[in-house]
């Protein structure tokens, strides 16, 4: 569940202190696109008199065409006047009834994330997505900032995902996960991801524990509980929940370039025809 839904209380504090002011722009949105490839949002401007970036907040509509699909997306701010990269983030969706006939909606899990960036009015920077498994609908995809123009001198956090790893069928145990390779790391501040999958079936559920070893940490390993997905009751033609864990972490790094691996523990098998995903991110400073 969600450790914020805001600018942190001590960046408040700061721009206060500041004299500062604090506004949102956003994007508009976009078609999403389905296949796995990234797509630009919006190439737009940093606002005239900002002079930090203290967050953002992914926002996302999949309209799901056919039964048995689930979305994840990984979001980013890149360009050639973004000095602050990896800036990565998921939105992933909370729930759907996933009704072939009625083509329901999803409900995107909108969530913000601390950034604390200096920019500089005009310059530009690319917001893009992309899904994390090729999916036969579309959905509508775009982004709100958080800025403000003073300085707060906060380290900036960065933030990487991994791609999607297949939800294994029929088998539970250990599932290899993706290795991030990071730079300019000092402190571990969070990590989390999501696991979905389609409950064909009613009685079933899933469980994922995400496992995180990296030597440049000060312990052999991380683990943390995705939260648990549950169903709507029916034998057809299923359902999708599925929720983004975030679990606050501080962990100095012995040096600023680390690796750091991942597993993905699956507590109980699933039936072979309820396909899925994980995909899991860290954050650092």
């Amino acid at each position: 569940m969600p450790i914020q839904n805001r600018t942190s209380t001590r960046a408040l504090e700061l721009v206060a202190a500041k004299g500062g002011s604090i506004w949102t722009t956003c994007t508009n949105t976009v078609a999403g696109g389905a296949a796995l490839a990234r797509t630009e949002i919006e190439n737009m401007y940093v606002p005239d008199k900002a002079k930090t970036l203290l967050g953002w907040r992914p926002m996302e509509t999949p309209a799901i065409s056919a039964a048995a699909e689930s979305v994840v997306s990984v979001f980013d701010i890149s360009g050639g006047n973004y000095n602050w990269q990896p800036q990565e983030v998921i939105c992933g969706c909370v729930s759907d009834s996933c009704l072939a006939a009625t083509g329901q909606l999803l409900l995107s899990q909108s969530e913000y994330y601390d950034v604390y960036a200096p920019v500089a009015g005009g310059e530009q920077i690319s917001i893009g997505v992309e899904p994390c498994d090729a999916i036969a609908g579309d959905r509508r995809s775009g982004a709100e900032f958080t800025w403000t123009d003073v300085r707060i001198g906060l380290p900036v956090i960065r933030s990487q995902c991994s791609r999607e790893v297949a939800l294994p069928t029929a088998t539970a145990g250990i599932v290899a996960g993706t290795t991030l390779p990071i730079t300019n790391a000092h402190e571990l501040i969070e990590v989390g991801g999501i696991a979905t999958h389609v409950i064909a079936f009613a009685s079933e559920e899933l469980n994922v524990t995400l496992i995180l070893k990296c030597s440049a940490l000060p312990v052999n390993e991380i683990r943390c509980m995705f939260e648990g997905t549950g169903q709507i009751n029916v034998a057809t033609p299923g359902a999708i929940t599925a929720y983004l864990t975030r679990r606050l972490q501080r962990l100095k790094f012995s040096q600023p370039s680390a690796t750091i691996y991942a597993d993905f523990d699956v507590d109980v098998a699933i039936a072979a025809a309820n396909v899925g995903q994980m995909v899991h991110y860290i954050r650092w400073t």
